[in-house]
């Protein structure tokens, strides 16, 4: 019963933080097109699963001095069979589109980002109940593919970022609100309109100059979702949400940096609709994250960069006993992404990258046993300015 939020809107909650609130002020190009393709596939051992999924993401912006509009839309192939049954998923089509625009101004020395987001309903909510039937619905999906949302409603998402400077350090505070609109999840079912509870998301942030070499960017979320609904009466609630982010970038020297980021997440106890009311959860469902990955980026001459990406994420287990229905065991997960940047000139480049992840998932209600998914992905994309 958890809310997918488009991926395209989740990542527009970066322009909270105070790198991304004042971005450039004379853009050389307003003009922004960027068109990125993926590919993924995961096996399982341990359980019978596996799948893949093609997506195609299209982005356009329009960018000035101190405004800018943006639009992105996406297309998904995806087939897999879940390890709860021998019968494949399958879906492909549009997905949900995302538009968004900002205006920057400046109050004395707060520099200042207003802004909306609104999530187009492009994409395929209604889904039939064999497909219903066979979603994967337990958290392990995130770590397997990339979209597992292909439409909702219209959401709507005002957001104000803030940032300002005080010696070597720049604070930003930020806050978005998301009016999530409500669609129908079952084609073949009346009566069952689904309305996802609203989410409201504080944002602050730290982005300290060390040393001539060393920075570090300290980031807080705080994030409290309203009750969904369906078919007019309250059914979920989710936790409250906090997320605490470390990230130190050091220049080794002018071609090579790298960052290395620290991760936690903790979500509060959900409330669910028992046989009258609703009702906080007995134990908690939802298990804390601890993520570390690093990150480099390795110019060699003037048109062609390596990159790299490293890490480990450990969702561990939740409160619940092994054999209650929501007990989930957590999971483990390794990844390493070696990728590449070729600047064709000032207006274009391309990148590539190829993602492999080793995710250990320990046995829960929807597993009957552990298992263990290798996961790759093969990234393309050509981005060009004019």
């Amino acid at each position: 019963m958890r809310r997918i939020v488009p991926a395209a809107l989740a990542g527009l909650i970066l322009a909270l933080s105070p790198g991304a609130a004042m971005a450039q002020d004379k853009p050389s190009y307003p003009w922004l097109v960027a068109l990125y393709a993926n590919y993924g596939k995961f096996d399982a051992s341990g359980v019978s699963s596996n799948g893949d999924q093609a997506l195609a993401y299209l982005q356009m912006i329009y960018s000035r001095p101190r405004w800018g509009v943006g639009l992105t839309t996406s297309y998904g192939v995806t087939s897999y069979q879940p390890a709860t049954g021998p019968d494949k998923f399958t879906l492909n089509g549009l997905t949900d589109s995302a538009l968004t625009g900002y205006y920057r101004f400046q109050l004395g020395s707060v520099n200042l980002r207003a802004g909306v987001d609104v999530g187009l309903p492009t994409g395929k909510a209604a889904q039939d109940n064999d497909q219903l039937a066979r979603t994967i619905t337990d958290d392990v999906r995130e770590d397997l593919l990339l979209l597992n949302g292909f439409g909702a409603g219209v959401n709507v998402a005002p957001h104000l970022a803030s940032s300002f400077k005080a010696g070597p350090v720049t604070w930003g505070l930020g806050a978005r609100y998301l009016f999530a609109g409500e669609y129908d999840p079952s084609s073949g079912i009346s009566g069952d309109t689904y309305n996802p509870g609203d989410s409201f998301t504080l944002v602050a942030s730290g982005l300290a100059s060390l040393s001539r070499r060393d920075t570090l960017l300290v980031t807080l979320r705080y994030t409290t979702f309203g009750r969904d609904a369906m078919g007019g009466r309250d059914v979920f609630k989710n936790g409250d949400l906090m997320t605490v982010e470390a990230r130190a970038v050091r220049t080794w020297s002018p071609p090579v940096t790298s960052s290395l980021v620290a991760l936690y997440k903790r979500q509060e106890k959900n409330e669910r609709l028992t046989a009258r009311t609703m009702a906080a959860e007995t134990g908690n469902s939802n298990g804390n994250t601890v993520e570390v990955f690093t990150e480099t980026a390795w110019r060699l001459g003037g048109r062609f960069t390596l990159t790299g990406v490293a890490g480990y994420k450990t969702v561990a287990a939740n409160a619940y006993v092994s054999d209650d229905p929501l007990f989930d065991g957590g999971r483990d997960k390794l990844y390493l992404e070696p990728g590449a940047i070729w600047r064709f000139g000032p207006r274009m480049y391309a990148t590539g990258k190829l993602r492999y992840s080793r995710v250990s998932d320990k046995r829960d209600a929807y597993s009957p046993a552990d298992a263990t998914y290798s996961v790759f992905h093969l990234d393309a994309g050509m981005v060009y300015s004019f």
